[in-house]
């Protein structure tokens, strides 16, 4: 049998667009934007902070806000009005609403050691957030810091 090389660049393409598609479909990016999608801004200070998804190669850029009902997330408007095909840098293409009692988190382990783990239970999205970042965050919404901090 012979094969054509424009038949095998083809058969390649179409691989490589089915593994990066299923990828976004079950990426926590992908899982917050569908289940999460936030219907209101909270308004008020927000805190810029890089927010790391799991299969993402870099933190994605966020600002996040937390009042006593939850976690609201956006990418600055900076970062949506130029997105570039080529950046490796993620961005959440939609703001981002997680109640409290739809997360869980903690002091993730190493080589993570100086970020919060999130899980949003329910689901497999996982984020993390830089300690410090974190912090101020939870303390902001509200909410008891992560069970290793109050130990110390």
């Amino acid at each position: 049998m012979h094969t054509y090389p424009p038949a095998v660049v083809a058969i390649l393409m179409l691989a490589v667009a089915t593994i990066m598609w299923r990828a976004s479909k079950y990426s926590a990016r992908g899982i917050l934007q569908r289940q999460f999608k936030a219907t209101f801004d909270p308004g008020g200070p927000y805190i810029e902070c890089g927010v790391r998804f799991v299969l993402d190669d870099m933190p994605a850029p966020c600002a996040v806000r937390t009042t006593r009902e939850g976690w609201y997330m956006v990418t600055p408007d900076a970062m949506r009005k130029w997105p570039n095909w080529s950046n490796n840098v993620a961005f959440l293409k939609q703001a981002v609403f997680i109640p409290w009692a739809s997360l869980d988190y903690y002091r993730a382990k190493s080589p993570m050691s100086n970020w919060v783990r999130f899980d949003v239970k329910g689901t497999k999205a996982t984020f993390f957030v830089k300690w410090d970042d974190a912090l101020s965050l939870l303390q902001s919404g509200g909410m008891p810091l992560p069970p290793e901090h109050r130990q110390r």
